[in-house]
């Protein structure tokens, strides 16, 4: 039994078994050290006793203890606070298994692992005496392997229990004040009594890392081991808090620790899976659209957005998340555009500042545990400047349309006014088409082995709101080649005027060539000729470039599973 201040209050002994909290008096050992540090006598009373305590605890360079070993249960998250420099202990037992019956099976030497975030430094922390080898696990990997074993033939008929243990450990908060990183917690697990206490101070050869961006920082705030349930039958876990590095830190660590012999408590997206893109902001709101959904039933999530205040430490953290969000109400509903059709979600957001940097999550929660569920990579936006940029989607005719456009009303414009009135005109353009392609018989012609007049249509609809519906960027954008800087009263499209000045996103060239290759011949569609031409029309995706929530040009909802035109490719056809 080891003790740590569960509050400020006094020194408790926590036994979970008997529910029997009271003053115990096994500290007397440390308190003997600290008076002979001192040069006074052992306390008689007990409130005096009580002040020794909470002296022993602040003197520098000396504690009185580790921590208190709490029991987990299965599936059932806690939530812990740690000081700088101390570890936390828990342990879990299985209670119920899953019964295979096996005649022979491999008998594995003792485990202890550790996982560290991309924020971990190496630490001095103060922990058990006890002292075992240990094996690094890389917290992007999430397993932990055995150090080796022998096998031994088992009585027929035995029954060992199948699956993995999972055990999360998120990062809610964590010091302040301080000059550069406070360092991120460790997560430490032993399946060994002989180290029921694992700690840095136990396992003299684990493997940190100074580097906050290792593996893309895609695991900041984010810890996780398992284990199979065969070598889990009883887990002791260490979480442990570095030492603060100069002055003026404030606060401690808080964190959610999970264990489920069911699956993760906790789950940090993969950054190949995508749950959710931005499509675009204006200077008070932005909207979202969710990933294709298979079902009648659209998922239950929720969006998360937080501001500066979020450290960079504890970005994939959902506990983190939820404590520095802004409180907005997402309106959420069902759509059909974007790439790829089928049915998505889109989450339109108002009442965010203007110009302002934030960060949105795609949050699926547990509904019984807070903090319990799984969270996405995190979308970093910036809200536009510009006060005659606005926001529109749910077009009718133009339903691809999900962005802000030029607007010659400043301050609350109807949104709805002004999107039908862009989206009238492009459907008066496009009866014109619609004319032409009537005079081929598409039924019975067929004039391409890929292509028929249903893209065609398809193709020219896109390509003509792009063109007629401008994209609006900030002024304060930098320009480059795909941008077309507005500075003027009178619009390319003479039926709208704007006032002010902005900068337009020029709509993608692919969106051109889609035409030529859909299109019967006999409506004789060409892009631009040369080079210069396609430049003051057309915009590329830049090479490398964040091909989803910051776009160099407008695609309109093209489909991101076939490459698009490079400016790269561009040049080279030239």
């Amino acid at each position: 039994m080891t003790y740590l201040p569960m509050s400020d209050k006094a020194l408790f002994r926590r036994e979970e078994d008997s529910g029997v909290t009271g003053l115990d008096q096994a500290p007397k050992k440390a308190l003997n050290r600290y008076c002979t540090l001192k040069r006074t006598k052992m306390p008689k009373s007990r409130s005096s006793l009580h002040f020794i305590l909470l002296a022993a605890l602040l003197l520098p360079n000396y504690a009185v203890s580790q921590s208190v070993t709490v029991q987990l249960n299965d599936t059932q998250a806690v939530s812990g606070i740690i000081f700088a420099n101390t570890v936390n202990h828990y342990f879990f037992q299985q209670t119920t298994t899953v019964l295979v019956a096996l005649s022979q099976s491999p008998a594995s030497s003792p485990l202890e692992s550790v996982t560290t975030t991309s924020a971990i430094q190496t630490t001095s922390s103060r922990g058990s005496k006890h002292r075992s080898k240990t094996n690094s696990v890389n917290s992007a990997t999430s397993t932990s392997r055995p150090t080796g074993g022998k096998s031994h033939n088992k009585r027929a008929g035995s029954i060992e229990p199948t699956g993995n243990l999972f055990i999360t450990l998120t990062t809610c908060s964590q010091p302040t004040g301080g000059s550069g990183s406070p360092g991120a917690l460790q997560l430490y697990v032993s399946n060994s009594s002989q180290n029921s206490l694992p700690g840095p101070q136990a396992s003299p050869q684990v493997s940190t890392s100074n580097d906050p961006t290792r593996d893309g920082g895609i695991f900041a705030g984010f810890l996780s081991i398992s284990l199979p349930l065969s070598q889990a039958s009883s887990v002791w876990i260490g979480v442990s808090a570095p030492q603060l590095q100069g002055q003026g830190w404030t606060g401690n660590w808080t964190y959610q620790l999970g264990v489920s012999t069911q699956g993760p408590m906790h789950i940090v997206e993969s950054s190949d899976i995508i749950s959710m893109t931005l499509d675009d902001t204006d200077l008070s709101s932005a909207l979202f659209l969710t990933s294709n959904y298979t079902g009648t039933n659209p998922p239950v999530w929720k969006l998360v957005i937080t501001a500066d205040g979020l450290p960079s430490q504890l970005s994939r953290s959902l506990c983190a998340a939820e404590l520095y969000q802004v409180q907005v109400i997402p309106n959420v509903t069902t759509t059909q555009r974007g790439p790829q059709n089928g049915n998505k979600q889109q989450a339109y957001v108002s009442g965010l500042q203007s110009g302002k940097n934030y960060s949105a999550y795609y949050v699926m929660e547990s509904t019984s545990q807070p903090g319990v569920g799984m969270i996405s990579q995190p979308i970093t936006f910036k809200t536009k400047s510009a006060q005659n940029c606005r926001l529109i989607y749910n077009l009718p005719f133009c339903d691809q349309v999900a962005y802000s456009v030029p607007s010659n009303v400043t301050g609350n414009p109807d949104l709805n006014n002004l999107a039908l009135t862009y989206d009238q005109n492009a459907q008066s353009v496009h009866s014109n088409f619609s004319l032409a392609i009537s005079q081929f018989n598409c039924d019975t012609t067929r004039y391409s082995l890929v292509r028929t007049c249903t893209d065609c249509i398809n193709d020219y609809k896109r390509w003509l709101c792009a063109v007629t519906i401008p994209r609006c960027a900030d002024d304060t954008v930098p320009m480059n080649v795909f941008n077309q800087f507005v500075n003027t009263t009178t619009s390319r499209n003479p039926w709208f005027n704007t006032t002010g000045s902005w900068n337009e996103l020029l709509p993608c060239a692919d969106l051109c060539y889609n035409i030529v290759q859909s299109c019967p011949p006999f409506l004789n569609f060409v892009c631009p000729p040369n080079l210069d031409l396609m430049l003051q029309q057309y915009g590329f995706w830049l090479d490398n470039s964040e091909r989803t929530n910051q776009p160099t040009c407008n695609s309109l909802g093209l489909n991101f599973s076939i490459p698009p035109v490079s400016m790269s490719a561009v040049r080279r056809w030239w």
